[in-house]
């Protein structure tokens, strides 16, 4: 029986008979042993989803998915010989730099085939759709652990990351607005019910997440979601801004690119500035009660030094661009019903003596409509740009009253509630000398 077998081969331990007859002085026996070897036993794990946590926010119940690390079949692994692959008594099986296997991973440990002592790497060639390729090569070595020992263990853990959204947002506003950004906020919305093994985990419309934007209109934070149909809306914007209530879809899907890391979607957001209406009331000096018809006024939006219109306290005024020309009047936008068609005087100019409601005006053959609001005693501006600046110049006084000399501005800011902005501008009575006549 062998008690010690050659440094790389394992021990040959079964007894052998031995029969001694005399009949000669030497006995000549053959002993073969096996070369040890080694094998690669591989978990592979990766990321997959496995539920959702929910919690209740200020914007409703929040899904929030939850991921584990499970057994990632359908990775292919190779592995090559560092050196040449050589057994004690001298046969070369393998030269430096060859393949010498190439195995797929299962639901489970996966092993490769038996190999040769001597060092080697090991290096992933293809992964699953959904997971990042590891294309980092590991170095092994399979050593002699002794002649009691056929196959030396090697054992080796790997984990793949999943490929991840970048959800890309850009939000502009209509202004510059340095501090707007501040105040913005999104949800992102599964369009449809995510299920797992026949589970809904998150409903459609399900709330999965919220973000806010940096200074330069970028979001800060980055969702990770599985793949899907989702949309973004918007839940709050800085109070000078018009709410963006549009769902704004996108569908997440893995990139067949198994390299790269994350998927990028992009996504540009706008906000208008809220337009409110601007009520200017025009007074008398002394009595604020005493409403004034037909007073003119030029208004120049000073924050953008433009011309903006001429209105008419308690009438409706259209400005043209030449005399006799055509405009239609009507109370719907659409112009489904016409109550009006009226030709520009001299001045290029329309006035009327209207009853007190909101109008639509546009010249005959042109699609460009004019919004007129017309109250009792006022000069409305029905869409003033929050945050700007109008100056109202008096062109024209009521009957009866002096010219203002002066002009005056008037600053268009209101809460989230407001609407409509209030404001006064005063006419003294023109005063008749008392002849005693």
């Amino acid at each position: 029986m062998e008690i010690k077998a050659p440094h790389g081969y394992v021990l040959k331990d079964t007894e052998i008979p031995i029969n001694v007859d005399g009949s000669s002085t030497e006995i000549f026996m053959n002993f073969d042993n096996k070369t040890q070897k080694g094998q690669v036993y591989v978990e592979k794990t990766g990321e997959m989803l496995s539920g959702a946590k929910e919690s209740e926010t200020d914007y409703g119940t929040l899904y929030t998915p939850e991921y584990k690390e499970k057994y990632l079949s359908g990775v292919t692994y190779e592995i090559t010989a560092r050196e040449d692959i050589v057994t004690p008594e001298g046969t070369v099986w393998f030269h430096k730099g060859d393949v010498v296997d190439t195995f797929t991973t299962g639901d489970g440990v996966t092993t490769s085939a038996l190999l040769q002592l001597g060092k080697y790497s090991i290096k992933e060639t293809a992964t699953q759709t959904g997971f990042v390729l590891d294309e980092h090569t590991y170095d092994f070595d399979i050593e002699y652990a002794g002649q009691m020992i056929d196959v030396v263990e090697i054992k080796q853990s790997y984990a793949n990351e999943r490929q991840k959204l970048d959800l890309q947002i850009t939000k502009t506003f209509e202004d510059e607005d340095k501090e707007a950004y501040k105040d913005v906020v999104f949800g992102v919305y599964s369009k449809n019910d995510i299920t797992l093994n026949d589970k809904v985990i998150i409903p459609a419309d399900g709330l999965v997440g919220t973000l806010t934007i940096d200074e330069d209109g970028k979001n800060i934070e980055q969702l990770d979601l599985p793949t899907g149909e989702y949309y973004v809306k918007e839940f709050e914007t800085n109070v000078g801004f018009k709410l963006d209530e549009e769902k704004h879809d996108f569908t997440f899907d893995y990139d067949e690119d198994t390299t790269k890391p994350t998927v990028s979607i992009s996504m540009d957001l706008y906000n208008e500035k809220r337009r409110l209406e601007l009520d200017v009331n025009k007074v008398d000096k002394d009595h604020h009660d005493h409403f004034l018809n037909g007073a003119i006024f030029e208004v120049y939006d000073k924050t953008a030094d433009t011309y903006v219109t001429t209105l008419v306290s308690g009438q409706l005024m259209i400005t043209g661009e030449d005399k006799d020309e055509e405009y239609e009047i009507s109370k719907k936008e659409d112009f489904s019903k016409i109550i009006k068609t009226v030709k520009t005087d001299e001045n290029k100019q329309v006035v009327l003596d209207i009853d007190d409601g909101t109008y639509y005006s546009r010249k005959v053959g042109d699609d460009k409509v004019t919004k007129h609001v017309v109250k009792d005693g006022k000069a409305v501006l029905s869409d003033a740009i929050y945050g700007h600046e109008y100056e109202f110049k008096e062109i024209k006084a009521p009957t009866s009253y002096q010219l203002a000399d002066k002009s005056k501005a008037y600053k268009v800011e209101a809460d989230e509630e407001t609407d409509t902005i209030i404001y006064y501008f005063e006419n003294a009575r023109i005063v008749v000398p008392n002849t005693g006549v």
